[in-house]
């Protein structure tokens, strides 16, 4: 994951270091690499997930996809992922199982969340 998995020494490695650190404190929880999300369907999200290479995202998404995925990493609990202007909420009808997460406007990141793991995250815009 960005900044956790190849800790670099760039500016955007350090912030989501420090987000997952900040995460660590409030959740008391004394893991290094919990590794929840298990897979992802959206391309250019998973390149950015694996190698911390945007450029298959829109610029404007980046800062806040990244805060989700952090938490959707470190998550034990649909709560951990349900802060304040996320609007976290289960889908529907052929999305029946999936989750969905605000990125911007329209877009959105679905995941699928089971027994503390998180599948087939996507990016995208389902309205």
């Amino acid at each position: 994951m960005f900044g956790i998995k190849s800790l670099k020494t760039s500016s955007l490695n350090i912030f989501s270091t420090k987000v997952y650190l900040n995460f660590l404190a409030i959740s008391n929880v004394m893991c290094y690499t919990c590794n929840m999300i298990k897979s992802i369907q959206h391309k250019g999200l998973r390149q950015f997930y694996e190698d911390d290479n945007p450029s298959k995202l829109q610029p404007s998404h980046i800062n806040k996809i990244r805060n989700i995925l952090t938490r959707l990493e470190f998550a034990l609990s649909l709560d951990d992922i349900n802060i304040p202007g996320a609007r976290l909420h289960p889908l529907t009808g052929d999305k029946k199982g999936y989750y969905a997460v605000k990125v911007s406007g329209n877009w959105r990141i679905i995941f699928k969340y089971e027994d503390r793991h998180v599948y087939d995250v996507d990016y995208l815009d389902y309205h």
